[in-house]
């Protein structure tokens, strides 16, 4: 390569960074940079968009109806030690069997999920915001 084309190749490279810098640092604080703030609200659009898609799905296996499932408080209450379970053994995951207060965050942190996916779902909570590529929310690894 010539000598002249490594230096117009470094120069270009010297006022992209220029712009990089100015674009996602500030000095003046509380002020954020515009950069940052922008990458923060495409990161929000992505995640509101994977939880969405999943939304549906997630109201369904919740539903302390569903058919083919027991429900979350049933599996909790079982796994739960205290009087009405005293022989309670401990959930898979755990080393012992939930606490009072673990099944009661656990059943706040249920009833929040289902909260939220049925608000999701809603017609009311679509946004206009298209990811780009298409976000996808795994469950597993691609085959």
């Amino acid at each position: 390569m010539e000598a002249g084309d490594i230096r117009n190749i470094v120069q270009r490279g010297e006022v992209a960074a220029q712009k990089l810098i100015a674009r996602f640092s500030t000095h003046t604080p509380p002020a954020q940079a515009e950069g940052w703030d922008e990458q923060r609200f495409v990161r929000l659009g992505v995640l509101l968009t994977m939880l969405a898609g999943r939304a549906p799905s997630v109201a369904i296996a919740l539903d302390a109806n569903c058919p083919h499932a027991t429900s979350y408080a049933n599996l909790i209450a079982k796994w739960t030690a205290g009087a009405a379970t005293p022989a309670a053994t401990a959930p898979p995951g755990y080393a012992q069997p939930l606490s009072q207060q673990e099944a009661g965050a656990l059943l706040s942190l249920v009833k929040e999920l289902e909260r939220l996916s049925l608000a999701m779902d809603a017609p009311t909570a679509q946004t206009a915001f298209h990811t780009i590529p298409m976000a996808e929310l795994r469950v597993r690894p691609p085959l």
